[in-house]
């Protein structure tokens, strides 16, 4: 039987292939069963597009925040990021890194060691493990999923969290995620800015920031001004 041709295609655009199997019987006889392909990416959207800080204390942080929505039915990793920087992804289970997979150990014949079993188990997300040293299940993130980011600062910009799992929506409403994302300006000028958030293997999506830092203590929005 002729063995079918693998091809990799790199892109991040959906598409679908077709094709037929053809079944031939020892009779002569032959039957065509269609086939359909699809393969879809995942895509983030953010809303909103943009953030105005306005006039910000340079001792006074200010936090605004948007909201990451996955309106496919892929799993979306996402990492923020800026331009020309290469994002820090989760690792997904299956992988060791971003878009790498998981060696499969040679065979053999011999028994493996408690150690290579171990390490086995933690490289393909911690099963056979007791329930004591399995991963924490981190809430609204699929099992297994490791090396999650919980905060960043960009420039002049703290993201919280930095990295995550969006999953795919499946037959209910697009999943989302609230991302805060902290101004705080060192120096009494404007500042203008991009965070991008980057998908693996899928459509990112960016918001512009605006800010100007300021020395003036009528800007610090968090502290008390008293008028005497």
């Amino acid at each position: 039987m002729p063995q079918a041709k693998q091809r990799v295609v790199e892109t991040t655009t959906d598409y679908k292939n077709s094709g037929a199997l053809t079944v031939a019987f020892a009779n002569g006889d032959e039957q065509s069963l269609p086939l359909v392909a699809e393969m879809q990416h995942p895509r983030l959207e953010v809303k909103p597009k943009k953030l105005d800080y306005g006039r910000v204390h340079v001792q006074s942080p200010k936090t605004l925040q948007v909201v990451l929505s996955n309106p496919t039915y892929v799993d979306a990793a996402w990492a923020v990021t800026v331009e020309g920087h290469r994002p820090k992804f989760p690792v997904m289970p299956g992988t060791i890194g971003a878009g790498e997979a998981v060696p499969m150990p040679p065979p053999s014949n011999s028994a493996p060691t408690a150690a290579a079993a171990a390490a086995a188990a933690t490289a393909s997300g911690a099963r056979g493990l007791p329930p004591a040293l399995k991963p924490p299940v981190v809430a609204g993130v699929p099992p297994g999923v490791t090396g999650l980011v919980t905060e960043a600062r960009i420039g002049p910009y703290i993201v919280r969290p930095a990295s995550g799992v969006l999953p795919g929506r499946g037959l209910r409403l697009p999943h989302q995620q609230a991302i805060s994302i902290t101004f705080a300006p060192t120096e009494a000028e404007t500042y203008e800015g991009e965070l991008i958030f980057a998908v693996m293997r899928g459509k990112e999506c960016s918001v512009e920031i605006d800010g100007k830092g300021s020395i003036e203590e009528t800007d610090e929005h968090k502290g008390k001004l008293y008028v005497i």
